[in-house]
């Protein structure tokens, strides 16, 4: 099966309330635009995947959001940053987790736990709650 990681950015980010994955997409970016093809060149393939639509993810490593806060908190008396998003911080070693233990679930065929089709499909994937 194959695993594809999207965006939330396939969306506008017009909606008030968690968008679900019935909702329509319209990217408003590049970025959402390419991912949004990925999305559609993975389901015309015709392989059985899944594509799980994540946001705003942080990590002990590499570059990223929390990282580039914690470094400028050291260097700098005041932050200003943008206040004007609403979505829900999502640590990477937890996708990872939660991606092994269904795609382990699915292979083993576990349908109470892992009541993913065969063909695949499409979910959101993020932490819960929210903040700006």
């Amino acid at each position: 099966m194959l695993v594809h990681f999207s965006t939330d950015y396939v969306f506008d980010g017009s909606k008030k309330v968690p968008y679900e994955e019935t909702d329509p997409t319209n990217p408003i970016n590049i970025y959402g635009k390419t991912k949004l093809a990925g999305e559609q060149a993975v389901r015309s393939s015709g392989v059985p995947h899944l594509i799980f639509r994540t946001a705003w993810i942080y990590a002990t490593g590499g570059r990223n959001f929390l990282l580039t806060i914690l470094r400028l908190a050291t260097e700098r008396e005041e932050l200003k940053i943008v206040a004007d998003q609403v979505g829900a911080p999502t640590c990477a070693a937890d996708l990872a987790e939660v991606t092994t233990r269904i795609l382990t679930g699915t292979i083993a065929g576990d349908k109470s736990q892992f009541p993913f089709p065969e063909s695949g499909g499409t979910y959101h994937m993020t932490a819960a709650g929210q903040t700006t």
